[in-house]
Order: structure tokens, then C-alpha cells, then sequence
């Protein structure tokens, strides 16, 4: 494995500094192994919760990462877990804050957008799928 993860960066200026960093990983992981730590006696070894965030500012991209739930028929953008809007594009009736809006999760707006401009953005017909405005 070790081999493999250092094919591919061969050619880099940055060579011998990646396979000291790799040696160093591979004796930290060596010990670790030697003092009775590894995934079967430490579970969280096993695995971490990673989250995404990015903003939703080309439709297309977006469109395209939107899957349906086979189980509720609710409409998923599936590119991050949490998409957010900018000042660019969070103006009512934007393109944008419709697609914000049909999130069942909801999303979020720029720290600039105000607490009302984002509750306007949502409008009485989606109450389950609010957009919030970032406070601080």
C-alpha cells in the first residue's frame, strides 16, 4: 500500500517530502499496533464522521447531484450535506433560493443575509423548509 500511495507522487517536487511523511505515518501506526492500539480494541479507529459544505452557486452541478429517496419521494441534493446560498444569488425569487427551498433539510444563507430577508426567502408555503441566515 505504502508503494502504491507514493506512485503517484513520484514525479512531484514535493516527493521526499511526502515519503518522509508517509515513513513517519507508518511508524506512528506501527506503534500504536505495538502498545495494543487498532481498530478491534479501539472501535473509533474504525471510522469518522466526515461533513460537507459548500455553496450551491452552480444550478447545473446541483441539478445534477438531486436524487429522490426511495423511501419518502422527498428530493435530495446530494452534493453536500449542507448547501448554502451567497449574496450573490439569495435574492427572492432567485433560482437559487428555489432550489434552497425544495431541500427538505432546508439551507443556508450568507452571514450577511438578515434574519428577515431569509425568512421572507422561505415564504408560508415551506415551513418545514426553512433557509437560515448565518448569525456571527
Amino acid at each position: 500500500m505504502h508503494k502504491w500511495n507514493l506512485d503517484f507522487a513520484a514525479r512531484s517536487p514535493w516527493a521526499e517530502q511526502y515519503a518522509q511523511l508517509a515513513d513517519r505515518i507508518g511508524e506512528a501506526l506501527d506503534f500504536m499496533e505495538a502498545i495494543g492500539l487498532s481498530p478491534d480494541t479501539v472501535p473509533q479507529l474504525k471510522g469518522t464522521s466526515f461533513f460537507t459544505s459548500h455553496e450551491a452557486l452552480l444550478l447545473g452541478y446541483e441539478e445534477a447531484m438531486t436524487r429522490q429517496d426511495s423511501l419518502t419521494g422527498d428530493w435530495y441534493d446530494t452534493s453536500a450535506h449542507m448547501l448554502w446560498i451567497g449574496d450573490r444569488t439569495r435574492f427572492a425569487g432567485s433560482a437559487h433560493v428555489e432550489e434552497m427551498r425544495a431541500e427538505p433539510g432546508g439551507g443556508r444563507a450568507s452571514a450577511a443575509a438578515r434574519h428577515a430577508e431569509s425568512r421572507e426567502s422561505t415564504g408560508p408555503n415551506h415551513p418545514h423548509h426553512p433557509i437560515w441566515s448565518r448569525q456571527g
